[in-house]
C-alpha cells in the first residue's frame, strides 16, 4: 500500500487537496482546517459549535417598565470566506458635521477567489447564530436577512455610543440592500472552535473561550448586507455622538474604532475635515487593537455592565493615510478639536414618520421618552448663557417655544414637543409630508435655523415603535393600540342592541357563567354580517419602521371585513361597552382579544377574533387559548397582553374622528 504524503505510514484514502495522492486518517484529522483542506471532501466534517448559548433576533432589546427599551449583546459570527478576502480600503474619508456628528464616506472592494457557498458548506450554523433559523425568519418575515453578512462595525468607548443618522450603500454605482443595527454584538471570528460554560440559572456572569478564536464586545454601528466580490462598494452613513463632555480646558474628543471584519485589511488613503469653528489641536492619533483570547460576557438589561474588554491596544502610531490591518485589527481615529466660538446649537430629527391619531397620546405614557426632535445647546464658555428655542412642525402642529439657561462649561438637551391639530389630523386621509422647522437664538442672534423634512402618518395609521432622535432606546408604543377601541359609537351600540334581542339583555352579568352568554351573543351578532380578509397584520413604510393601517370599528362594520387587528379592536370596543374588561394581545405578526375573568380579574380568557364568521363561538375562544399557552411557553418575549382599563387609565382615548 502506498505511503501517506505527510507522514509516510500506509495511506487510507485520496486526499483532494493533493490530487491522487494517499492520506493517512491521523493526518487528515490534524490538518483539517479552511486554509488546507478542500471543504467538499467528504471527510471532512461539519464545523459544529458546542453548548453555545441562544441568541435569536427576539433578544435584541428589552422593553423595560418605564417603556425603555436596553439593548443586549448578540453574538454574530464571521464567515469562514473572511479569512480568504482581502479588503482594499480605496478611500476612507470622514468629515465633521458639527462638533458631535461624522459623516463618514468608505470606498472599498472585497478581493476574493473562493466562493463563499463553499465556504459557507460546512458552517451553515453560523447564519442561523447570526440570525435565527429559516423557520424563524419566514414566521417573522425576515428571510433576507439569512444571506446577509457582517460588513462594517464602528465602535465608540465603553461609556459613550454612536448613534446613526443616515446610511447609504451602494455597489458599482447602484443601491445594495443592508440592513444596520446599533445594538451590542459579540463578534466570533471565523476558524473558530468556540466553547462556552453552561448558563447558571442565578443568570451570573459567564465565560466564554475563545480557542484559536477571538471575540469583541462593544457599543457599536453596524452594517450588514450581501457580500458582492471583487466589486466597489461604497458605504456613507453619518453618526452621531449627543451627549458629550466639556472640560474647562476646551479639549473636545471623538474616538471612533473602525471594523472591517477581514483577515486583511488595506487601507490606501485617508482624509479628515474638521467642523467649521473648531480647530485640530494636534495630527489624529491612530490606535491599532489586537483580538484577545478570552471575552466576559454580562447577561442583564445594565449597560453599565457591558466592557470593552477583549481587544487590547497593541501599536499607536502616527497619523498616515496608509495603513495595513491584519489578523483583524481594529483601526482607532481619535480627534482632539477645540472650539473657537462661544455657543452651539444642533438638533437631531427623527427619522421615523409621525403617527398622527397617537402622536398627542404618546407623552401620556411616554412623557421622557419620546420627541420628534431634540436640540442641543452647548456653552464652551466661563459664563452663563441664555437661549430661546421655536419649532413647529410646517401646517400641522402649534409653535413649541423654550428658554433655557446655559452654565458655563456645559450641555442642556430639550426635547421639541410641539402638539398637533386635530382639526388637522381628522383630515389627514393620506401620508404627509412636511418639514420640521427649528430656530435657536442667543442674545437676539441666530445660533441655528434648521429646516428639515419629516412625514406625518395618515390618521389612520398606526406605528409600534419609534425611535428618539440621538438617544440609545426606542419606545415601544403597542399600547397605544387602545386608540382605536371604541366603545361608545352608534356602529358598536347597534352591535350590543342586536346581541341583547337574541339574549334579553346586556350588561346584567353577576357571574362567570352569564357574562360569557353576553360575550357569545356579541361574537354570533359580529359574525353574521363579518368575514375575516387576509390582510398583512404590518407592514413597513422604511426598513426601519413597522407600520400598520388599522380600521375604526365603525370602518370595519361598514366594510364587513377586517384582518386580525381590525376584528379584534372591533370585538374590544363591545365587551368594553358592556363593562367587560378587554385584551388586546400583539404577537410578531398577529394580534387577537381577550378579557379579564368576571370572579378572577387577575384570569385571562382569550378569543382568536378572525374566526368570526368562520367558527363557532367556543372554537374561537379554544384556539386563542391555545395560542396564548403556545406563545407563552415557548417564545414569551414575543408576546404582549396590553390591558385597555390600564391605559385608559393613563388618559389614553379614542380620538374623535374613530367615532
Amino acid at each position: 500500500m502506498e505511503k501517506c504524503i505527510l507522514c509516510e505510514r500506509k495511506g487510507k484514502m485520496p486526499c483532494l487537496t493533493h490530487g491522487e495522492s494517499l492520506i493517512c486518517r491521523r493526518c487528515c484529522k490534524s490538518n483539517q482546517s479552511w486554509a488546507y483542506c478542500n471543504v467538499l471532501c467528504g471527510n471532512f466534517p461539519e464545523e459544529e459549535k458546542e453548548n453555545l448559548f441562544e441568541f435569536r433576533m427576539s433578544h435584541i432589546s428589552l422593553t423595560m417598565d418605564n417603556g425603555e427599551t436596553i439593548r443586549l449583546p448578540l453574538k454574530c459570527f464571521l464567515s469562514n470566506i473572511y479569512e480568504f478576502v482581502t479588503c482594499i480600503v480605496k478611500n476612507l474619508n470622514i468629515k465633521f458635521l458639527n462638533s458631535q456628528t461624522i459623516s463618514i464616506e468608505v470606498t472599498f472592494n472585497l478581493k476574493s477567489d473562493r466562493i463563499s457557498e463553499e465556504i459557507y458548506f460546512k458552517e451553515r450554523w453560523k447564519k442561523e447564530e447570526n440570525w435565527g433559523s429559516q423557520e424563524y425568519l419566514s414566521d417573522h418575515h425576515m428571510e433576507y436577512l439569512y444571506d446577509y453578512h457582517p460588513l462594517f462595525f464602528v465602535f465608540t468607548e465603553n461609556i459613550n455610543k454612536v448613534y446613526p443618522l443616515k446610511t447609504e450603500l451602494e455597489v458599482d454605482g447602484s443601491s445594495l440592500d443592508f440592513t444596520d443595527s446599533n445594538v451590542h454584538w459579540t463578534v466570533g471570528l471565523p476558524c473558530s472552535n468556540i466553547k462556552s460554560k453552561t448558563l447558571r440559572r442565578s443568570g451570573e456572569n459567564i465565560i466564554e473561550e475563545y480557542i484559536n478564536g477571538s471575540g469583541f464586545l462593544g457599543r457599536n454601528y453596524s452594517i450588514f448586507s450581501p457580500i458582492p466580490f471583487n466589486k466597489d462598494l461604497k458605504l456613507k452613513f453619518v453618526i452621531s455622538r449627543p451627549e458629550m463632555n466639556i472640560d474647562p480646558n476646551l479639549k473636545l474628543n471623538f474616538p471612533l474604532k473602525l471594523f472591517f471584519p477581514f483577515k486583511n485589511v488595506i487601507v490606501e488613503d485617508i482624509n479628515y475635515i474638521i467642523p467649521p469653528g473648531f480647530e485640530l489641536i494636534k495630527d489624529p492619533s491612530i490606535t491599532l487593537y489586537n483580538p484577545t483570547n478570552t471575552i466576559k460576557l454580562h447577561q442583564g438589561p445594565d449597560p453599565e455592565m457591558i466592557e470593552d474588554i477583549s481587544y487590547s491596544s497593541t501599536e499607536n502610531l502616527l497619523f498616515s493615510n496608509k495603513i495595513n490591518l491584519d489578523s483583524y485589527k481594529i483601526l482607532e481615529l481619535s480627534f482632539e478639536y477645540m472650539p473657537k466660538v462661544e455657543k452651539e446649537a444642533l438638533s437631531f430629527v427623527t427619522t421615523y414618520p409621525i403617527p398622527s391619531s397617537i402622536y398627542n397620546s404618546i407623552y401620556k405614557l411616554h412623557s421622557e421618552k419620546f420627541a420628534p426632535a431634540i436640540v442641543i445647546v452647548s456653552n464652551y464658555s466661563d459664563h452663563t448663557i441664555s437661549a430661546s428655542i421655536t419649532a413647529e412642525i410646517e401646517g400641522i402642529s402649534n409653535v413649541f417655544e423654550n428658554d433655557i439657561v446655559i452654565g458655563s462649561y456645559s450641555q442642556e438637551i430639550v426635547r421639541i414637543t410641539p402638539n398637533l391639530n386635530v382639526d388637522v389630523i381628522e383630515k389627514l386621509h393620506d401620508i404627509m409630508d412636511t418639514s420640521m422647522r427649528i430656530k435657536v437664538e442667543s442674545e437676539g442672534k441666530p445660533i441655528l435655523r434648521r429646516n428639515e423634512s419629516i412625514q406625518v402618518l395618515a390618521r389612520d395609521t398606526m406605528i409600534w415603535e419609534i425611535e428618539d432622535p440621538g438617544k440609545s432606546w426606542t419606545v415601544d408604543l403597542s399600547k397605544l393600540v387602545v386608540s382605536w377601541i371604541t366603545p361608545h359609537t352608534p356602529a358598536v351600540d347597534k352591535v350590543i342592541s342586536s346581541a341583547a334581542r337574541k339574549i334579553g339583555a346586556m350588561g346584567a352579568f353577576n357571574n362567570d357563567s352569564s357574562m360569557t352568554n353576553e360575550i357569545k351573543a356579541i361574537y354570533d351578532t359580529i359574525s353574521e354580517d363579518i368575514r375575516y380578509v387576509s390582510r398583512h397584520f404590518s407592514f413597513r413604510s422604511n426598513e426601519h419602521v413597522s407600520t400598520q393601517r388599522i380600521l375604526s370599528p365603525k370602518q370595519t362594520l361598514s366594510e364587513n371585513s377586517g384582518n386580525c387587528i381590525d376584528l379584534s379592536v372591533l370585538f374590544a370596543s363591545c365587551l368594553e361597552n358592556i363593562d367587560i374588561k378587554p385584551l388586546i394581545v400583539i404577537t410578531p405578526d398577529h394580534a387577537f382579544v381577550g378579557w379579564k375573568s368576571f370572579s378572577s380579574p387577575s384570569s385571562f380568557i382569550f378569543l382568536e377574533a378572525t374566526f368570526m364568521g368562520e367558527s363557532d363561538f367556543f372554537s374561537a375562544v379554544e384556539y386563542g387559548t391555545r395560542t396564548y399557552e403556545k406563545y407563552n411557553q415557548d417564545n414569551p418575549g414575543d408576546i404582549e397582553i396590553i390591558d385597555v382599563e390600564e391605559i385608559r387609565g393613563k388618559g389614553v382615548y379614542p380620538p374623535r374622528w374613530f367615532s
